[in-house]
């Protein structure tokens, strides 16, 4: 999981910076990132490929029924039992 979260996070960050104008080299300057540490998870990222989408979502289980609003958008949980 902690990898996971790992990815996820240097994924953000290369997309981060590809959104930017800026070198690479600038962008770790102003992140304080190491610039090593960049390559790498840049080099990996790319040679791995990216997370699935289904490794990006983590299942949950609750206790009960639960909703979520924000704005104009509800989503609704409902705790119901697996089917086997």
């Amino acid at each position: 999981m902690a990898n996971q979260n790992l990815k996820i996070k240097w994924l953000k960050k290369i997309d981060s910076w590809k959104a930017s104008d800026l070198s690479q080299r600038e962008f770790c300057r102003r992140e304080r990132i190491s610039p090593h540490q960049f390559s790498y998870w840049r080099r990996k990222l790319k040679t791995y490929g990216n997370p699935s989408e289904k490794d990006l979502f983590i299942p949950i289980k609750t206790s009960s029924d639960f909703i979520i609003s924000l704005g104009d958008t509800t989503i609704s949980f409902k705790n119901e039992p697996n089917p086997k």
